[in-house]
């Protein structure tokens, strides 16, 4: 095996399937170093797990950002189905600069605020832990430590105790990778690795590594480690580059043409999907429940609705809300819940027509979050459409209903472009339009809860708040997003031209922004949660959208109509199951003061049509490509 000798840092040993089983016979491991799964932003952790131990891997590594959740699925799956395979904890971090790969990690290795830790805490966190840091794609154009723009001098690579450097990396062409020479001259004492970096299925397989030989049990992480350490590594190559691209087409096309959006990530992988019903009124106190009765309803919601999760809005600290919330936590459900000010004037017949401002919703919210803490709520939302309900000058909520109002948050164009999302080109579309307060407001209120609250900080943004939210100060997006076309016509190509796109049936425009809006949030690569979707219960269901009928003109043209809500719901499903993936959907809502409204159940308890449709989806809704192929 002496052609398998690493002295020349630029070599790269190519083999095939045939060869890769040889090796295992003679002693050694098969490594796979880079994959990412379903609890980042790959595929199900099985499939990849499948594909590797089919081309003959016996070393696997799971490289998720910024986790290692997937550690105990993979572990036990492998330990069932391929017990002549071993496992090696893993996670790839994001630093200030660019990305680490932890290896032989015990727990993952987590940092507080939203500012990404330096590469030289992380390499400490690693070894604490008897792990190996090894400096991943260190000279990708955009994600590499040695960037050419804005990344580290290669210099600094004497200054960071680095055990190992991804030296061929899938994605890069020749001269990128060999690059690396020039760091293993400065570090020679770094083993080499060769990485996949897969997302996809078509990805898996074009870099493994050799390890040993003098390795006996795939399951000796120890010597495994110790291998590594000691350059006991060489570089395997299944698909050369000029091959590559066609070979690894098929994936383009499943990420980009088959699954457009459908990009997995970690927060599906901590509890599957989110499948809600909100239940705004009851634990508004608009309709009162005691605890018992509400026990009884939410055992009958489970098990006839499917649902996992419910949504509750509290107006006051000594709400009942959060004992409603205890209690779904008993039930096993995930709570997602917000602090919502309005002023009821009468209990019958609740007008939404007084506001508080800023500085006292600051107040507000901090008081229920620490009500939130102590009842164990799952996602702690700081508001709902606060643009709507807080105002300097306490003008009113219904007064805010108005055309001239939404097209202040009109999107440009150029936001409306797919790709474009949160980028400096989309925002000149906007150069004109003034900084709503609604984002440094959110800004300073998402860093003050998290001194009451530990968990999961979001906002509920109405549909023309999201590009005002500053996303990256949460941990997962919520948005109320209702599938009408009511909002398309505040696009503007610039401020004050406004176009309307595009033609077509409501239905048609409905779901060209639904998918717009989605696509824009997830450039934030974060959970994407809809808060809020729903139909009222009436024609044109669609058209009519999230405000309700007696805010619209001539609402007395809208008749009831419960299937037309159930053909709503059908609509936008179909959407969700088979176009677009988000991690969850809130139904809003349960039960509502008018027949005419949203709501999905009669005064008398009896369900609409369109419960079925909603308890359906949800019993068949999975996080799992393979449905969707």
């Amino acid at each position: 095996m002496a052609n398998l000798s690493t002295k020349s840092v630029a070599k790269v040993k190519r083999v095939s399937k045939k060869e890769i089983q040889k090796l295992k016979k003679e002693g050694y491991i098969i490594f796979s170093s880079h994959n990412h799964t379903n609890f980042s932003d790959g595929v199900d952790y099985r499939e990849v797990i499948d594909t590797l131990v089919k081309i003959g891997v016996n070393l696997i590594a799971l490289t998720d950002h910024n986790n290692m959740r997937v550690a105990e699925y993979a572990k036990t799956y492998i330990e069932d189905k391929y017990p002549d395979c071993g496992y090696l904890c893993a996670e790839e971090v994001d630093s200030h600069y660019g990305c680490v790969l932890g290896y032989g990690l015990q727990t993952e290795i987590l940092f507080e605020g939203e500012e990404k830790p330096p590469i030289k805490s992380i390499i400490e966190d690693i070894h604490e832990q008897g792990g190996l840091a090894v400096v991943a794609h260190p000279f990708h154009p955009l994600e590499g430590i040695f960037r050419p723009f804005g990344g580290l001098r290669i210099s600094e690579i004497t200054k960071l105790n680095f055990d190992g450097i991804e030296f061929f990396h899938a994605d890069l062409p020749p001269f990128l990778n060999n690059m690396c020479s020039t760091l293993v001259k400065l570090r020679p004492q770094m083993f080499l690795l060769g990485g996949d970096d897969a997302h996809t299925i078509h990805h898996i397989g074009r870099y493994l590594n050799l390890v040993g030989p003098d390795i006996d049990d795939v399951n000796n992480l120890d010597d495994i480690l110790k291998a590594l350490n000691k350059r006991k590594t060489t570089v395997l190559e299944l698909r050369g580059w000029v091959t590559r691209p066609f070979q690894t087409l098929p994936g383009f096309k499943d990420i980009f043409i088959n699954k457009g959006l459908k990009r997995i990530n970690a927060f599906a992988g901590i509890y599957g999907l989110f499948k809600g019903i909100h239940f705004q009124h009851e634990s508004m106190g608009w309709i009162p429940r005691t605890v018992q009765e509400f026990k009884a309803e939410l055992l009958q919601v489970i098990q006839t609705m499917n649902i996992n999760t419910i949504r509750l809005d509290a107006m006051r600290t000594e709400s009942r809300a959060y004992e409603f919330a205890s209690l779904g936590k008993e039930l096993g459900l995930n709570v997602i819940l917000s602090p919502k000010y309005v002023y009821p004037r009468g209990l019958s017949k609740p007008q939404l027509d007084e506001s508080l401002t800023y500085d006292e919703f600051e107040d507000f919210c901090l008081e229920h979050a620490q009500r939130a803490q102590k009842a164990g709520v799952d996602i702690f939302c700081v508001g709902n459409e606060l643009t709507l309900e807080l105002s300097d000058d306490k003008s009113g909520h219904l007064e805010r209903l108005h055309d001239d109002f939404f097209s202040q948050f009109a999107p440009s164009s150029l936001e409306m472009i797919p790709g474009l999302g949160a980028t400096s080109i989309a925002k000149l579309g906007k150069l004109r339009k003034k900084k709503f307060r609604l984002t440094t407001y959110l800004e300073n209120l998402s860093k003050k809860v998290r001194n009451y609250y530990n968990g999961m900080v979001s906002y509920a943004a109405g549909s023309w708040e999201i590009r005002d939210v500053p996303w990256k100060h949460f941990d997962l997006i919520c948005c109320n997003l209702f599938y009408s076309d009511l909002f398309l016509k505040y696009v503007e190509v610039l401020p004050g031209l406004k176009i309307i796109i595009p033609k077509g049936s409501p239905s048609v425009r409905a779901s060209h922004l639904f998918r717009q809006n989605i696509q824009y949030l997830k450039t934030f690569k974060k959970p994407v949660i809809i808060s809020e979707l729903g139909f009222q219960t009436v024609t044109d269901a669609i058209q009519v959208g999230p405000i309700p009928i007696h805010h619209h003109k001539n609402f007395e043209q809208f008749k009831y109509d419960e299937n037309a809500q159930s053909k709503a719901f059908s609509e936008v499903f179909n959407l969700l199951e088979k176009d677009i993936f988000v991690n969850g959907v809130i139904i809003h809502k349960w039960r509502d003061l008018k027949e005419e409204g949203f709501g999905l159940i009669h005064a008398n308890g009896i369900y609409k049509p369109a419960c079925k449709n909603i308890s359906d989806f949800f019993k068949t809704w999975t996080i799992s490509y393979s449905n969707n192929k």
